[in-house]
């Protein structure tokens, strides 16, 4: 899934085996984030201010969620029957809105959940018991219940330049500007490991059992994989082009 952010958004499914477009699929203004279960695709369209709900069946946006309280959103986790939405607006960046998957009802708004910038995207376990919520170019990190619609604990990252976060259920790795991935342990909520990567990292993707996370180093065009376990570089592709964000498959990224 690939939201492209143009006037008239569109959300594009791929055939991740053939990496053939099946189709484009018409969804609000400046789609910007997205996030599926596997049967629907929610995007962010951040000039819309909405949330466009597509079924991945029929290939069409079904449902779109707004916010009558003028609510921006930015970045999208999905948390089990939950969905987290982050703030776009400049003077209300710490608010989060959380969502019931299945009705598209709000459940809880949390204020000052960020303090000096938004968002720098937002990640859920796989189990959804937890997300982590970086704010951007800063060392601040939420950790957020979205079951209990709370925030859990405030951590920091060493070096205040967070970018991405990705999370399995044992450890967040969060890169940063300043040329690190910093793996913190969910239970303390502690830096448990770190690796230098020596360059910006703008995304980080785990592969879905965890053991390996690929980041990307846009300022020399290429994408590192690391060992999750040590942190240990297994080696770094050159590409033709820059990349900002990263999804990782079993086979392919």
């Amino acid at each position: 899934l690939v939201v492209n952010n143009i006037a008239n958004g569109l959300l594009s499914v791929y055939d991740a085996a053939s990496e053939q477009k099946i189709s484009d699929v018409a969804v609000g203004r400046g789609p910007n984030d997205v996030a599926t279960d596997g049967a629907f695709a929610y995007v962010v369209n951040v000039s819309a201010k909405t949330i466009s709900v597509v079924d991945l069946a029929a290939l069409a946006e079904v449902a779109v969620i707004d916010f009558p309280d003028g609510f921006r959103p930015r970045h999208i986790a999905l948390a089990g029957d939950r969905l987290l939405l982050t703030s776009n607006n400049l003077a209300d960046k710490g608010t989060v809105k959380i969502l019931d998957k299945n009705t598209r009802i709000e459940v809880a708004t949390l204020s000052g959940v960020l303090v000096n910038q938004r968002s720098a995207r937002a990640a859920a376990t796989p189990d959804g018991r937890l997300v982590y919520v970086p704010e951007e170019r800063s060392a601040r990190i939420a950790v957020v219940d979205p079951q209990a619609a709370s925030v859990l604990a405030i951590t920091e990252s060493p070096v205040p330049q967070n970018t991405d976060v990705a999370v399995d259920n044992d450890y967040a790795y969060v890169g940063v500007n300043g040329g690190w991935i910093f793996k913190f342990e969910l239970g303390g909520h502690s830096v448990a490991d770190s690796a230098f990567v020596g360059t910006n990292v703008e995304g980080v993707a785990l592969v879905p059992g965890g053991e390996i996370l690929y980041a990307s180093a846009p300022n020399d065009t290429s994408v590192l994989a690391f060992e999750t376990g040590t942190m240990t570089r297994l080696g770094r592709a050159r590409l033709s082009t820059t990349i900002q964000k990263l999804i990782a498959g079993a086979v392919k990224f």
